[in-house]
């Protein structure tokens, strides 16, 4: 199979594409072939050698990138109950020391992945398990997270990758969300449209009040 791998730090010169032998799931994991993996700043940090997980690998050289996935179950090991083969799935592989996703084949645990709902894409459910457990993860540790209903919350960047998530999660639970989004982006003019028409307030960071 074909994977990016990197032998030392430095800007995306140093990526390659090497061959590999298909990963064996061990009994308690899943081979999943990978349709989409997902980029994100900790990737290319890492790569630079400036995340604190590139401190983790600097002694043990090759390694992988990408923590996140989407992909369809074509192995499992014999105590694996969670997964069938030909199941659609999304996830996390490697997360947080080892990542490896930018391959054609990944093993990870069932703890790591979700089966993909229908109605998703296989190219945006590659990129969003990161995205959202942040989102997830800070919303969780307001002081009113086990009661939303009619709560106010600010959320700044609601058109970005993590916003955007935590603007919808944040409605699903009942709250009344206000957010921040530049006026000059196709995904914040969307964002905008969807929360008028749902009633919701949003301050246009790219106008100036008259």
């Amino acid at each position: 199979m074909k994977a990016i791998s990197f032998s030392q730090f430095g800007q995306p010169e140093v990526l390659q594409v090497v061959e590999k032998t298909i990963p064996k799931p061990k009994d308690n994991e899943v081979l999943v072939k990978v349709f989409a993996a997902g980029l994100n700043p900790i990737d290319y940090k890492i790569r630079e050698g400036t995340s604190f997980v590139s401190q983790q690998l600097k002694d043990h050289l090759p390694s992988g990138l990408g923590y996140e996935l989407s992909g369809e179950v074509v192995a499992a090991g014999k105590t694996v109950t969670e997964f069938s083969l030909g199941d659609f799935v999304l996830g996390f592989a490697g997360f947080p020391e080892a990542p490896k996703c930018y391959a054609e084949y990944i093993v990870t645990t069932p703890a790591q992945l979700i089966h993909k709902p229908d109605q998703l894409g296989s190219l945006e459910a590659g990129c969003m398990s990161l995205a959202a457990l942040t989102a997830l993860q800070a919303l969780q540790l307001l002081p009113f997270s086990d009661d939303w209903k009619n709560k106010n919350i600010l959320i700044h960047a609601g058109a970005g990758g993590v916003g955007h998530i935590a603007v919808q999660l944040a409605r699903h639970w009942g709250a009344r969300v206000i957010t921040t989004a530049l006026e000059e982006t196709k995904e914040a003019h969307e964002l905008l449209e969807m929360s008028r028409v749902r009633g919701k307030l949003v301050f246009n960071l790219g106008s100036r009040p008259k």
